[in-house]
């Protein structure tokens, strides 16, 4: 894929900033982190770390939970960061042709406040005049 910069210069002059100055969109995906301290998330699983459905573990009593070896792991789901765009439009195009790497991918915005290099690469895009493709 070949970038188009008059393609790219209109999507950064009429996209939805979303409510954010100079805005760059990044694509996260949440991660699962395990824990041994009780969190507010969990899932079963087995002496061989296999998921056990919830819908099984509700039919079983305590007893039987403990007998089938199963125990509950904690963990919390952070965000980490896959990539970064300067338009929407090619953060979702990203996640709609790759999501299948990632778990939960999303856009998230994010502002370049105080990044005066990745501000001005964004504004040179933004204004510049690209040239004619001779025929």
């Amino acid at each position: 894929m070949t970038l188009d910069i008059n393609q790219l210069q209109h999507e950064l002059n009429t996209q939805d900033n979303l409510f954010t100055e100079d805005p760059i969109y990044i694509v996260y995906e949440w991660e699962q982190i395990y824990s041994e301290q009780e969190g507010e998330e969990y899932e079963w699983r087995d002496e061989d770390h296999d998921l056990i459905d919830d819908k099984e573990i509700k039919k079983l009593t305590d007893k039987e939970i403990e007998e089938k070896g199963y125990s509950k792991c904690y963990y919390k789901e952070v965000r980490r960061f896959i990539s970064a765009f300067l338009t929407m439009k090619s953060a979702e195009q990203f996640i709609k042709q790759n999501s299948y790497h990632w778990r939960k991918p999303h856009v998230y915005v994010e502002t370049l406040w105080r990044n005066e290099e990745m501000k001005g690469i964004r504004e040179y895009f933004m204004k510049c005049q690209a040239k004619e493709k001779k025929k």
